[in-house]
């Protein structure tokens, strides 16, 4: 019983440790997606500054060309960020069923182990109960 209890408890441990890894990479997707968001940004302020100041045709074009990438960039991150949520919510379904498979566990081989403790001292009180019942007839004999 106490085997199953470690796998199961080494089971839970490993979807713990991928479920921190999950996480761990919604949040370099998330900071990575506002970086481009940011540069988007800025990029936008800039391109305002220089349409004010007179910019030619070919700057124009390679311009918008730049943010036309810069947001495909972005687009793609965001579906990178969908996707690392999706699977950090199932990482957290599989710790969430490893956990209770583990506390179920816990609870039967707490349980098995009182039954073998009350076994074992009632086991004890009999023999202790014979040894003063011979003791007893000995003197008496």
């Amino acid at each position: 019983m106490q085997l199953v209890q470690r796998v199961t408890d080494e089971k839970q441990r490993q979807h713990a440790q991928r479920l921190a890894q999950s996480r761990a990479r919604v949040t370099q997707h998330e900071a990575k997606l506002r970086e481009l968001q940011g540069y988007h940004a800025g990029y936008l302020r800039d391109f305002g500054a220089r349409a004010a100041s007179g910019i030619g045709g070919a700057g124009l074009r390679e311009f918008q060309a730049f943010l036309a990438r810069l947001s495909e960039a972005i687009r793609q991150q965001e579906e990178l960020l969908h996707k690392a949520r999706a699977e950090c919510d199932a990482e957290h379904s599989h710790w969430q069923g490893a956990a209770q498979r583990s506390q179920i566990m816990d609870k039967v081989v707490e349980s098995h182990v009182a039954r073998d403790h009350k076994a074992r001292d009632r086991r004890d009180q009999r023999e202790s109960d014979d040894r003063g019942q011979r003791t007893q007839r000995g003197r008496l004999e």
